[in-house]
């Protein structure tokens, strides 16, 4: 597995959005939920996309199924110029490259806004302090704003 997913991975337990192994079945937590009920405006126009990653997650329950399925998968690896079996890939060759939007089969605009949401969302520490201010306006701990006239 590549170091981002393991990267992503451990942001969403440590985030407590996420709990399991990443060989065991990996399951929402009640936070987890909050966040995609939060985040669901983001996908309302992108029911056909949805459907596919649905149908993915509904036959894959644990990362150890999704992986088998991924290293059977075969890509264009631009490296040897050749198409090739995931799992015959040697490790540490770059996989991921930028795809032009008009290469692409389908295209999730998150636009910036969304961007920049789920980019806080996911920072462990940018998360803890907005948890941590709204925890102080709703004790009343607040400071009066004051603006340079």
């Amino acid at each position: 597995m590549s170091d981002d997913v393991y990267e992503d991975f451990s942001s969403m337990k440590e985030l407590d959005l996420v709990h399991g192994a990443e060989d065991k079945e990996i399951v929402l937590t009640e936070k987890g939920e909050k966040v995609l009920l939060a985040t669901a405006d983001l996908f309302r126009d992108k029911e056909e996309l949805l459907s596919k990653i649905d149908s993915v997650a509904a036959n894959v329950r644990n990362l150890d199924a999704l992986l088998k399925e991924v290293y059977a998968m075969k890509v264009h690896v631009e490296e040897f110029d050749k198409e090739m079996q995931i799992s015959e890939i040697p490790e540490g060759t770059e996989m991921l490259a930028p795809l032009w939007e008009s290469e692409a089969k389908e295209v999730l605009d998150l636009g910036i806004e969304w961007a920049e949401t789920l980019d806080l969302m996911m920072d462990p520490l940018t998360d803890s302090k907005i948890r941590k201010s709204m925890d102080d306006a709703k004790k009343g701990k607040l400071l009066p704003l004051e603006l340079d006239e």
